[in-house]
């Protein structure tokens, strides 16, 4: 038997504690009430959900005793033509039924199991403020870190899915893994601090804010709008609250382990879940997805086209018989994307040469198609929802997405650039110029976010013991990890759009033009009744009204960005 060294058992039992933890219903002694929610008939209109390779999928949402069970079966997507047919024209059909003319188009972000997420839209979908005043979709995508880095691990290569190669080469991809977060931990441990003390981060972050305020009240200025509360200001803070913070500090060398497996597990499982973000929209077919007739037929071309002598023509009867079974694998059609001027035209698509379409291309192309005019659609995209929010902007231009608000945004700034951009500048040609905010956390909470922190605005005692478990683990938000360790930034472009400081020192790339439709905002930290964690931007365990001009807004006071009158008393804070 292998003895494994002490600290790697102790910080194996502390990860997966913590796994459980994150991803298990809070225990309660006595039962819970029932929250609203979508019933099993409403979900299908207001759900848009994808398997990881981007094919749709049917939720559904089962009654019990106790409350209610999503149910989201990813090994049976649904055929893409009866996904048309029968789920897709319904929903369109739906909102016209229901006489609102606004949509909001919602976008988790990473680190989301499916059923997890599935809850969340069946009890945001039946809220009853968001409900009069949009009619609400949710897009649900499987972007679990565990399962991601299962696909990194033993599945893809090289971009495709190897299911024989993958599983053998799967010990040599570990072990890279391993030896590189190994390597490079003391560079990662030097980022992870730095994002907490840098004097540099601290005075480009000033000094950028300051320096856009001034030109905001400037006659004739087109800056962008943005939070003037400058950081000191916005910085709410207790006693309390900074001691136990520092107290992190403190446990430095006990989050070294934790970080190393975080950045083995962390990196492959980035790029599987922006792998899965694109395939929402675009989803490669492959050899060993076929069926049994259509793999004999690929077979028997290849024989014949393998059958051919070297440096010979092509005989016309082998041409012929190659070109017959070719045909006998087409598809059918596939919607072009509607280009401006140009009439809509069908294409004939072979399944082995071009993509198929993700559930949700299909339903943005369904809504260019049959909604029609007079709507305007709210995009709020949290986290690497982002991502998923730039991909419509670029591919569906024509629809008309009059507020886009990304919240926490995992995109990167050249990213941002690229999609929001152009968008902004495609709408100011029209009546209705299109609004963009940005939504970050204060730079302190971003930088001292701790795992597993408590979530609700009134934490119990037993939510700061499960907390506890986070003094292993480094701190700070996703952003800040995907900037040290999960990415690969050559370039200050590079970084992620959410943080306030790389928003705030990077809004030069809204132009003139468009910068007046620019919104860059920052919530306090220490507010109890606003964001404090990435994840709390759209919880049901915090809830907040992000579909509220007043959530997005840079200047409207903290208390008004709040669903609760009243901000409730911290656990921790009635202590003292």
């Amino acid at each position: 038997m292998i003895k494994q060294p002490p600290h790697f058992r102790a910080v194996s039992i502390i990860l997966a504690a913590s796994a459980v933890a994150y991803w298990a219903p809070p225990a309660s002694a006595s039962p819970q009430p029932v929250p609203n929610h979508l019933t099993d008939g409403e979900i299908r209109n207001h759900v848009i959900a994808a398997a990881p390779n981007g094919k749709p999928l049917w939720p559904q949402i089962q009654e019990t005793a106790s409350g209610f069970v999503p149910v989201i079966d990813e090994r049976h997507p649904v055929a893409p033509e009866r996904y048309r047919d029968e789920y897709l024209k319904p929903l369109i059909q739906n909102i016209k039924k229901s006489g609102k003319k606004k949509i909001l188009i919602f976008i988790h972000g990473g680190m989301n199991v499916p059923r997890q997420s599935l809850r969340r839209s069946a009890i945001l979908g039946a809220d009853r403020n968001l409900r009069a005043e949009y009619y609400p979709i949710f897009i649900n995508w499987n972007s679990e870190p565990l399962s991601s880095y299962g696909e990194h691990l033993f599945l893809v290569r090289q971009g495709q899915y190897q299911p024989v190669m993958g599983p053998l080469t799967s010990p040599f991809y570990l072990a890279a893994d391993i030896a590189r977060a190994l390597v490079r931990a003391p560079a990662v441990w030097e980022k992870l601090i730095e994002a907490e003390i840098s004097r540099h981060e601290h005075r480009r972050t000033v000094f950028s804010q300051e320096s856009l305020r001034y030109l905001r009240h400037q006659p004739g200025s087109t800056s962008p709008d943005l939070t003037e509360a400058g950081l000191r200001e916005a910085d709410e803070r207790s006693r309390v609250q900074k001691v136990t913070g520092d107290l992190h500090n403190l446990s430095l060398v006990l989050k070294a382990p934790a970080e190393i497996i975080l950045d083995a597990i962390g990196t492959g499982a980035w790029d599987m879940m922006l792998r899965r973000a694109h395939e929402l929209f675009d989803s490669p077919t492959r050899f060993h997805d076929q069926t049994k007739e259509h793999q004999l037929a690929i077979r028997e071309i290849v024989k014949l086209a393998d059958h051919e002598k070297a440096k010979e023509h092509r005989s016309t009867e082998v041409g012929t018989e190659i070109d017959t079974k070719l045909g006998s694998l087409f598809t059918g059609s596939v919607p072009n994307v509607e280009t401006k001027g140009q009439e809509r035209k069908s294409r004939q698509a072979n399944y082995l040469v071009r993509s198929v379409p993700g559930a949700v291309e299909m339903f943005l192309d369904r809504m260019e198609k049959d909604l029609g005019d007079g709507y305007s659609i709210t995009l709020v995209g949290h986290s690497m929802g982002a991502i998923v929010g730039n991909e419509m902007l670029v591919r569906h231009p024509s629809l008309p997405f009059d507020n886009i608000v990304y919240m926490a945004a995992a995109c990167s700034v050249k990213e941002c650039e690229a999609a929001v951009v152009p968008y902004l500048r495609r709408r100011k040609e029209t009546k209705h110029r299109a609004q963009f905010y940005n939504l970050s956390l204060h730079p302190i909470a971003e930088a001292t976010e701790a795992f597993l922190s408590p979530e609700k605005k009134k934490p119990s005692l037993a939510n700061y013991a499960v907390g506890s478990v986070g003094l292993f683990v480094p701190r700070g938000s996703l952003l800040i990890w995907l900037d040290s360790f999960f990415t690969r930034p050559v370039n200050l472009e590079d970084l992620r759009l959410g943080k306030w400081s790389t928003s705030i020192s990077s809004a030069g790339i809204f132009p003139a033009d468009v910068s007046d439709c620019v919104h860059l905002t920052m919530f306090h930290v220490g507010n109890p009744q606003v964001p404090q964690k990435h994840g709390q931007f759209a919880s049901t365990e915090f809830p907040t009204p992000f579909w509220k001009p007043e959530f997005w807004e840079p200047n409207v006071k903290m208390e008004a960005k709040s669903l609760g009158s009243e901000p409730e008393t911290d656990m921790i804070e009635s202590l003292r």
